[in-house]
């Protein structure tokens, strides 16, 4: 037992220190020079008549780790001493081999009473360790320090490597129809999606997100931070944001799209059919909507209607199904052309590559700095293209087509 009164720790040690008991680590050891302490209730019998050395041997994120390839996430057990961090798994973005950790102990005195144990490797110098980001696992990547003489754990930290596979995807092909709009009075042909496409994510490792792990980081709830692009105006419809996420867990969706428009359909007329941004440089022969720049934000992600995004709990219910370890995105595009843009030989195409991926926010909630939100799967693409022209008084198609491929750079 370790009392408040028998030792002079700073506040973040003291917090550890009550007389039922403590988190620290302490080291009793002989000093000639100083009396022994008198007999205390506070201060258990084997250390009567011995001073106490304290440690503060927490397990720690070493420099540029916290906010760059990850971050700090509270246990989902309210009275754990297990601390977890979580990260994606090593990409092209974040090209990191390790999450790397470290104990506040000097290295004399880490070597001296200390040793690591876990799922990785010592570093240099001793009391850092590091952890591979190279894969996920089936389960958390545990680092303990040991206590030499005793051998008993006395600092334990989980680190997470997060990442999903491809997506069980269901495709949707297209079809060349009727475009009818009477409460805008437009009559013309579209091309849309002849079912929905559907995407289903499964998150590795599994126990994180599994309800019967009981030690596991709290990845669970409501979004605590705006996603990358949240401010930016949806292309497709005015007043609307192009990027939300209704909880941590998130699917969302980027795309370019190019708008080919040789004829110069008036931007009046295109407006009918999108009044976002899409078409605020028309008219013009040729114009690009690129990805963003962001690798982590979605421009075509401005509902969570079509999405469902808590890993916990299974989902049953329209095209979202999914288990638990998984969460699902749907979306079904459709491009239309009105009979009133322009005469015989007018053509129009509307280009969008898209990419599905998975992001997850990962914050402890109190830092103010640093990334937030992290891609943790490759993007999937797939495609919708309008390529119409117009016969006479009738749009026909050329060459319109969806799959899961890009048709054009």
């Amino acid at each position: 037992m370790l009392s408040r009164h028998n030792t002079k720790a700073s506040s973040e040690m003291s917090k550890h220190c009550t007389p039922e008991g403590a988190k620290v680590v302490i080291s009793p050891w002989l000093d000639p020079d100083v009396p022994d302490l008198a007999s205390s209730s506070s201060v258990d019998y084997r250390y009567i008549n011995r001073y106490l050395q304290l440690f503060d041997t927490d397990i720690e994120p070493a420099a540029d780790m916290i906010g760059v390839v990850g971050d700090m996430v509270r246990s989902k057990k309210d009275d754990s001493h297990v601390k977890h961090f979580v990260t994606p798994k090593k990409s092209t973005e974040l090209p990191q081999d390790y999450v790397e950790l470290k104990c506040g102990v000097s290295v004399a005195d880490f070597d001296k009473y200390f040793e690591w144990e876990g799922d990785g490797q010592k570093g240099s110098p001793s009391n850092t360790y590091k952890v591979s980001r190279a894969t996920t696992g089936d389960k958390a990547k545990k680092v303990k320090i040991k206590n030499k003489q005793t051998d008993t754990v006395v600092a334990e930290m989980h680190v997470w490597v997060v990442w999903c596979d491809p997506p069980t995807v269901t495709t949707s092909g297209g079809v060349f129809g009727m475009w009818h709009t009477p409460n805008l009075g437009i009559v013309g042909k579209e091309w849309v999606c002849t079912g929905t496409w559907k995407f289903k994510y499964a998150i590795k490792p599994e126990a994180i997100c599994n309800p019967a792990t009981e030690e596991r980081p709290d990845l669970s709830g409501d979004s605590l931070k705006p996603t990358p692009g949240a401010s930016t105006p949806y292309i497709g419809k005015a007043a609307e944001f192009a990027d939300t996420a209704e909880n941590k867990w998130d699917v969302s969706r980027q795309v370019k799209i190019t708008v080919r428009n040789p004829s110069l359909i008036a931007k009046s007329d295109l407006r009918s059919s999108f009044n976002g941004t899409l078409f605020d440089r028309q008219s013009v022969p040729l114009d690009v909507i690129p990805f963003p720049t962001n690798p982590v934000e979605g421009n075509d992600d401005p509902y969570i209607t079509d999405e469902h995004t808590n890993p916990e709990a299974a989902h049953s219910g329209g095209n979202l199904d999914h288990g638990i370890g998984e969460i699902s995105s749907v979306d079904a595009p459709g491009f239309q052309v009105g009979n009133s843009w322009g005469g015989t030989g007018t053509s129009f195409d509307l280009e969008a590559n898209f990419r599905e991926f998975c992001r997850l926010e990962i914050t402890d909630g109190t830092r103010s700095t640093g990334t937030f939100w992290f891609r943790i799967s490759d993007y999937t693409d797939w495609h919708h293209y309008l390529n119409a022209i117009k016969t006479g008084s009738v749009w026909e198609d050329t060459y319109s087509s969806a799959g899961s491929y890009h048709p054009f750079p």
